[in-house]
């Protein structure tokens, strides 16, 4: 079920394998290593190494000098750049693709088994035409969406400012004389006021 060999990938590695296997590499190659543990960047004084399922709150507390030039694990946001592409402008829904069988081994299509390695299409520059057309129509579909919101904010502004002037010349135009006396004629004028008065009679 797990292929054995440089095609195949590493099986069962835990955190505390990879710190050994850092700083030993580091040692070995005359380089920095990066991790500490118990106060030492040699492996050789950190004890055996805890099982998978055993929490060592030692080996937990290791510390990492990023400043040293040997092997480490990548961070959180370290793993993240290089999984969307690193600085390129074409997004992508998977890691290197739109289609995620290009570039993965999943439940759908896999018996379960490991698959060699350097089977599925490289993460590079080149993306299709298909994948540009895709990006092209995304971007503009947000720049639609950014202009409507702005359409719709100065369309309220400007609603918003015609309300208040409007609002402002009724208040300014003393409809109302001076015993609060509504005058219809100062609102629609005299002509207004005798058509009303017309009909009352």
């Amino acid at each position: 079920q797990f292929g054995k060999g440089e095609d195949f990938p590493v099986y069962f590695v835990s955190f505390y394998d990879a710190l050994v296997y850092c700083n030993r590499r580091s040692i070995k190659e005359g380089l920095s290593p990066c991790y500490k543990i118990k106060n030492s960047s040699n492996p050789d004084d950190w004890g055996s190494v805890p099982k998978t399922n055993v929490d060592d709150s030692a080996w937990n507390s290791v510390e990492c000098d990023f400043s040293a030039d040997g092997y480490r694990l990548p961070t959180e946001e370290e793993w993240e750049y290089a999984a969307r592409g690193g600085e390129k402008l074409l997004l992508e829904k998977f890691s290197g693709s739109y289609d995620v069988f290009e570039v993965a081994w999943f439940n759908e299509n896999t018996s379960g088994a490991s698959e060699p390695v350097k089977q599925k299409t490289p993460k590079n520059k080149d993306n299709s035409p298909k994948q540009l057309l895709i990006t092209i129509q995304l971007i503009v579909c947000i720049l639609i969406a950014l202009a409507a919101l702005v359409i719709k904010t100065i369309g309220g502004d400007v609603y918003a400012a015609a309300s208040e002037m409007y609002y402002s010349s009724l208040n300014n135009s003393a409809i109302f004389d001076n015993s609060d006396n509504f005058d219809l004629n100062k609102l629609f004028g005299s002509s207004t006021q005798d058509e009303i008065q017309n009909t009352k009679d």
